[in-house]
């Protein structure tokens, strides 16, 4: 009756872990639903549409060479542009199987992270609710919606994979231990060259297995080792990689305005996006969305999202199972651990910008992409606050409380999150609409033309529209199959010199400058017209700036809500 009554059990607990995930890929799936439909292509999209679609070579191999020769990041990240390429491949310019792909990764990430977390020991029901609240957070909303910004999700996931296979690793024997050190080994690699930000978690892992050989010795000692190992090479190529590609980009190790400068945007930015806007301001931001951006398909989307967690773990096959105790761990409560667990990983989602000043704090426009790691430390640190808050009501009350509190933060980061999605949406619409105007007004064959797209701002919200000469540029010759085509944009007045007319932007803090000489092929759009101009000369330059618009639009990447973090004033 023994063996027969322990592997009921085991059944029973499987059978829990299989409906457990079931829940977390619907319910996690869910709010893409609502947006996927309507999204396209942004930004470095158009760029890498551009160089694969005037590509001579179409395998995957040519696509892949020419994202090399076109940006020397793919020096730094080959399994981005390596995927990259075998996406177009399959899909060509077609924004809809993208985003579909783009739509699946928070999930897949979600189920990964919760067969981590029960490996840890974590009990049910926090090793569903985090991944439930990490899924549906804001903090890393263009994640979900730029294509380009797969990377960061896709590296996570990497990792966690990595990480799961390390702890069996250091369970198994013989065999079975060389292939789960292998399979570890191999998602490593492939998740720091794909993107950088888990490079810290990594460092963590390590540090883990090394606590736990120290204690234990055997097995874990052998993938201590192996990964310590593993991980100290990876870091040097990625080093010298990084140096070799800032000789030739912006990405470069190092400090724009110094050390001290960047500790402070950093602690300042983490504090001031994770803890106050995403935080204590929530309020707030929930606030603006109902007066100024409330749609029906942010709130059935943040509905669904809210109600199926809270009748999950509320009445859900005792998930939460815990009456009069809650769990503790030597002695203390478990929610401290997690809150000191939560923001080890804050601090780590950000540990790579330690040495490289390419980040920019936002909490709603494409550079949140590196707050993923941070976002899932923040729901390790919000499930510490719920657990600590439980504590303080009746036994028979706390599995509701906790529940709802679960849903209701869930749900608030759907809405916030489907919110921010529409605004993308409108972007890719106005997309749409210039470049129908544009293909109306160019020549069937419009090499070495120039195109200055004048009379629409660069973004709607966080949306980009076209922001910069690259993605106009990209994707006029994705459409033309033409890589002689040119392309710009303007948000200020134009400025005519006697041989050319220069384009301004404004994007952070500073405004980017390009300049075109006059000619035939020089072509100047204007989308509140719907007309096109030809720039021959400097007359013709002047006799278009006197008669257009002044234009009044937001500096690019302004876009934010809660508290602003500026940059050049990293401690206010």
């Amino acid at each position: 009756m023994e063996p027969y009554a322990r592997g009921a059990r085991v059944a029973v607990v499987e059978r829990a872990r299989l409906v457990d995930a079931a829940f977390l890929a619907i319910v996690t799936t869910v709010p893409a639903l609502f947006y996927t439909r309507g999204l396209g292509f942004y930004l470095d999209d158009h760029y890498f549409l551009g160089v694969m679609a005037t590509s001579h070579d179409q395998s995957i191999g040519g696509l892949f060479g020419a994202l090399v020769g076109g940006d020397p990041k793919a020096q730094l990240r080959p399994v981005e542009y390596f995927l990259l390429a075998t996406m177009y491949w399959l899909f060509g310019s077609n924004p809809l199987p993208y985003h579909v792909l783009l739509a699946a990764l928070v999930p897949l990430c979600a189920l990964t992270l919760y067969v981590v977390l029960r490996r840890l020991g974590l009990p049910r029901f926090l090793a569903l609710a985090t991944p439930l609240l990490f899924a549906t957070a804001p903090h890393y909303s263009s994640d979900k919606l730029w294509v380009a910004a797969y990377d960061p999700t896709l590296s996570l996931m990497l990792f966690l994979v990595s990480f799961y296979a390390s702890l069996r690793a250091a369970a198994a024997v013989g065999r079975r231990a060389w292939g789960w050190l292998a399979l570890a080994g191999g998602t490593l690699l492939a998740s720091a060259f794909m993107y950088e930000i888990a490079l810290s978690l990594f460092l963590l892992a390590v540090l883990y297995h090394l606590i736990r050989a120290r204690r234990e010795g055997g097995s874990w000692r052998r993938s201590a080792l192996a990964l310590a190992l593993l991980f100290g090479v990876t870091l040097v190529v990625k080093v010298v990689a990084a140096l070799k590609v800032g000789s030739e980009t912006t990405y470069r190790i190092g400090y724009g305005h110094g050390f001290l400068h960047q500790m402070g945007y950093l602690v300042s930015g983490t504090v001031k996006l994770n803890f106050v806007t995403y935080g204590v301001a929530l309020p707030y931001v929930i606030g603006w969305i109902v007066v100024h951006r409330l749609t029906w398909s942010a709130v059935g989307a943040s509905a669904i999202v809210g109600i199926a967690s809270f009748l999950y773990l509320a009445r859900g096959a005792g998930v939460l199972g815990v009456s009069d105790r809650l769990p503790t761990w030597r002695g203390r409560a478990v929610w401290q651990y997690l809150a000191t667990a939560g923001l080890g990983v804050v601090v780590a989602g950000y540990g790579i910008f330690v040495v490289t000043r390419n980040i920019y704090f936002t909490s709603a426009g494409i550079d949140n992409r590196v707050n993923i790691v941070a976002a899932l430390g923040m729901a390790l640190i919000a499930l510490a606050l719920i657990l600590r808050l439980i504590e303080l009501v009746p036994a028979v009350r706390r599995q509701t409380v906790f529940a709802l509190s679960v849903g209701l933060l869930a749900a608030t980061g759907v809405l916030v999150t489907n919110t921010i999605a529409g605004y993308w949406q409108e972007a890719s619409q106005r997309q749409r609409e210039v470049l129908a105007g544009l293909r109306a007004v160019l020549p069937a064959h419009p090499s070495s033309t120039t195109v200055i797209l004048d009379g629409t701002c660069a973004e709607i919200g966080p949306g980009i529209v076209f922001g910069t000469h690259y993605d106009l540029a990209g994707a006029l010759q994705t459409i033309y199959r033409d890589p002689t085509i040119r392309a710009d944009i303007t948000t200020r007045a134009l400025d005519v010199e006697p041989h050319r007319v220069v384009a301004s932007t404004r994007v952070y803090d500073h405004v980017e400058v390009v300049s075109y000489p006059y000619g035939r092929r020089l072509l100047l759009y204007d989308w509140r017209r719907r007309r096109s101009y030809v720039l021959p000369d400097a007359a013709a330059a002047r006799r278009y700036a006197a008669r257009a618009p002044a234009m009044s639009c937001p500096p690019q990447r302004s876009f934010a809500w809660g508290v602003g973090v500026s940059r050049f004033m990293p401690i206010d």
